[in-house]
């Protein structure tokens, strides 16, 4: 993250991992990356409800080092780090912050491998957009909670959205979770 704030934990095997205490009525961000020669992990969120407690897909890491940028909606009091069935996942950490800790978008953003968050503190702007073979740009509040998707295809992709003014960019994948490995992927800010 840019500023360094938010706590890190790492560990290795599947584990539960119990959100910071007042976090339940907040959307946290999660930086999760593993190990240099690593599989990707999964990462559950949990969930108490009526009718009990139940175990959400939230996202993936990236490969490797690759770090997986993944927006945790309100509700959840604890995390889950599982494998592939499988695998048992490796070494991870996971850096656990406030979605507005999310690093400043440049003019120019690019990356592969893993879904990224930025923050955007400017007013309207274009962007031109370019996926390789398919991605999502997605726009959210700068609390997390509230997601507008701006452009999403299963193909290559190069154009234009705009971009609607302050708050979080966030590069995705296509497919529900959004969040964890995806190929490559630039965005260029237009008259930033």
């Amino acid at each position: 993250m840019s500023n360094g704030s938010g706590s890190t934990v790492s560990g290795r095997g599947e584990s539960r991992i119990e959100l910071p205490a007042g976090t339940l009525d907040r959307a946290l961000l999660i930086e999760a990356w593993g190990g240099l020669l690593s599989r990707t992990f999964n990462i559950e969120g949990e969930l108490t409800s009526r009718q009990g407690i139940e175990r959400e897909d939230l996202g993936s890491s990236g490969w490797g080092r690759d770090r997986s940028h993944i927006i945790v909606p309100p509700g959840y009091s604890s995390l889950h780090v599982t494998g592939d069935p499988i695998r048992k996942p490796g070494k991870w950490n996971l850096l656990i912050s406030e979605p507005a800790a999310a690093p400043e978008i440049g003019i120019e953003a690019a990356g592969a491998g893993a879904s990224r968050v930025f923050a955007y503190h400017g007013g309207k702007v274009r962007a031109s957009v370019e996926f390789e073979s398919r991605g999502c740009l997605a726009f959210y509040s700068f609390d997390g909670t509230q997601r507008r998707e701006l452009i999403s295809r299963e193909t290559k992709f190069q154009g234009s959205v705009n971009i609607p003014g302050p708050g979080l960019i966030a590069v995705q994948s296509p497919v529900d979770p959004h969040w964890g490995t995806i190929p490559p992927w630039r965005i260029t800010l237009q008259g930033k």
